[in-house]
């Protein structure tokens, strides 16, 4: 069912369908397509858009998280319609569509939420099984019992695993008060291993293998930074910093997958960025890195690469052979005066390598430290 890859969706949607009446992407590369109200819902439309356009990732990123502190947060139905629908006018994403369909889902916009889900399925959003399951929900709502129970099926397969929801979800009344639901469940169950284990391995395999001793960026082009893919909210329990303080979605921040550095009998960990969307600067990001068993516990964690406290300091770590690590503290020099110009349009003149510190992931994959240790370059 799922369609896989954004760009070789795009390219076969233009190339099979065409868009009636505009010239084509290969006929008119230079023409700039805008976004009208009634496109956002035409995945022809929207693939020429994301071909032809230079898109303000940064923008929707921006706007998308206004639209989740609107709907989660602030229970806001129509502001965070507004904002999750610029953001698309910004950037067509998963991300967005998918909040948007939940909005149009929660007001009863049915035949255009299963749309937008559509259009999150094909632009590539994980957890799959989440979609699967909102579409459940729809069909239930829609009182389709035997498409709502399919549904339910292909969602537990694909590792959905919030079994509280599925017994207590108001939007799955119906379909549980049917003769469909048991079986659509144990169906679902039938042959599968642990769900919590697949949602696991769902999040796992967003996370490249990274090439040996790699290396955190210091200084990203914007480019860059807007061609690493986003952890969807779904996956909130491996990334705690999706929520703040008050238990609410943290709005501020983006968290991308950057790879998977190590792997033993015990343990996998994981490397993400943590970016401030709202500042007034791209740069400088935040590395984390994170330990798991091999079932998806999380076992310790550790901000290591990018920014410090303090904003002229940035660290560099380098990823060795044995499970150690080498941290560089570096003092940027800019080329213009920072309180002045800030870091867009501002490249780095030099680094001073200030300090170092070194790590070690230990069996039981513990991240301590190992000061005053020096690594052979054999390692």
């Amino acid at each position: 069912m799922k369609l896989i890859v954004c760009c070789s969706l795009i390219v076969i949607l233009i190339s099979a369908c065409g868009v009636p009446d505009q010239p084509s992407v290969k006929d008119s590369p230079s023409e700039i397509i805008k976004l009208s109200s009634k496109d956002l819902l035409n995945q022809e439309v929207i693939a020429q858009f994301i071909l032809q356009n230079n898109l303000n990732v940064n923008g929707a990123n921006e706007l998308y998280l206004k639209g989740i502190e609107a709907y989660v947060n602030k229970k806001d139905k129509d502001s965070a319609v507004f904002y999750f629908r610029s953001s698309i006018y910004q950037a067509p994403t998963a991300k967005a569509y998918y909040e948007w369909a939940n909005v149009l889902k929660d007001k009863e916009s049915y035949d255009d939420a299963l749309i937008a889900y559509n259009l999150a399925e094909q632009l590539g959003y994980e957890p799959y099984a989440s979609i699967l399951y909102k579409m459940c929900a729809i069909k239930s709502l829609t009182k389709k019992y035997s498409e709502a129970a399919d549904y339910l099926t292909y969602a537990v397969q694909a590792g959905f695993n919030n079994f509280d929801k599925i017994d207590k979800d108001p939007d799955l009344t119906n379909l549980r008060e049917s003769d469909y639901f048991e079986d659509a469940l144990r169906k679902g169950l039938r042959g599968v291993g642990d769900p919590k284990t697949l949602m696991w391995l769902q999040y796992k395999k967003q996370f490249p293998a990274l090439e040996k001793n790699y290396t955190t960026k210091v200084e990203f082009t914007n480019e860059e930074l807007n061609s690493l893919k986003f952890i969807s909210f779904d996956f909130e329990r491996f990334v705690s910093e999706m929520r703040d303080e008050k238990f609410s979605r943290e709005t501020s921040l983006g968290f991308y997958y950057v790879g998977q550095v190590y792997e033993t009998d015990n343990y996998v960990a994981l490397l993400y960025i943590e970016k401030d969307e709202f500042g007034m600067d791209w740069y400088p990001v935040k590395y984390r890195l994170a330990t798991f068993s091999t079932d998806g516990k999380l076992i310790d964690k550790k901000t290591l690469g990018g920014k410090t406290g303090e904003t002229l300091m940035i660290d560099r770590a380098k990823f060795l052979l044995g499970e150690k690590i080498e941290v560089d503290e570096l003092q940027l020099v800019m080329e213009k005066d920072i309180d002045e110009y800030g870091f867009d349009d501002n490249a780095i003149k030099e680094t001073k390598k200030v300090g170092q510190h070194f790590f070690e992931i230990t069996s039981e994959g513990k991240i301590v430290s190992l000061e005053n240790t020096e690594l052979s370059a054999a390692n």
